[in-house]
């Protein structure tokens, strides 16, 4: 039996962890990535993951969370995945995520929604990832397809979302580095 890897992403602030939280629960059998953790796991000499000098930690996080979502997906379960996974590293996610289908959500909501939820979090996310990564995800191309409007309510975005993937219309097509729809531009955030 296998299973398959639902990726929901977006800038820091658009509700990622608790929609893919309410999409985890809805299966019988799922694990729920949070990137945010893979990167916790890093004990000393983390770099902010949106800045230039972080790309070779970055690169280590996403093969490790893959790898980790591969084997559960290979295992039989739904496996949510929510971090930043933009255009820039869906190659590099796909790849190591083999023959596992793959349905991408893109997050979206408006600057000020982000930063205003960020802002009650407490958590180590600060406002400058959020205005430096917001943009990143304002004109995905070809994957625009993939947005979900994150302004509504928690209950409706999941619902969207859920819609979407029960369509047909979330799931990634061809392999990794094989072009269309997933091949993506290594382009980097700057700050």
């Amino acid at each position: 039996m296998s299973g398959s890897v639902v990726i929901v992403t977006g800038s820091p602030g658009v509700g990622k962890s608790t929609v893919s939280a309410r999409l985890a629960e809805r299966a019988e059998r799922s694990v729920h990535l949070e990137s945010d953790h893979f990167f916790r796991f890093l004990a000393a000499g983390r770099i902010a993951p949106y800045l230039n000098e972080a790309e070779a930690q970055n690169d280590t996080v996403i093969d490790a969370i893959a790898a980790a979502a591969r084997t559960y997906a290979e295992g039989g379960y739904l496996v949510v995945w929510d971090g930043i996974l933009g255009p820039w590293y869906l190659d590099r996610a796909r790849a190591g995520l083999g023959d596992v289908p793959v349905d991408y959500l893109v997050l979206r909501a408006p600057l000020d929604t982000a930063l205003a939820r960020i802002g009650g979090r407490g958590d180590d996310v600060d406002e400058t990832g959020v205005v430096v990564m917001h943009p990143k995800f304002e004109d995905l191309g070809s994957l625009e397809a993939h947005v979900v409007d994150a302004a509504p309510s928690v209950d409706d975005v999941a619902a969207r979302c859920v819609h979407m993937i029960e369509g047909g219309r979330a799931r990634l097509t061809g392999s990794a580095g094989q072009g269309g729809e997933i091949q993506g531009v290594r382009d980097e955030p700057e700050v």
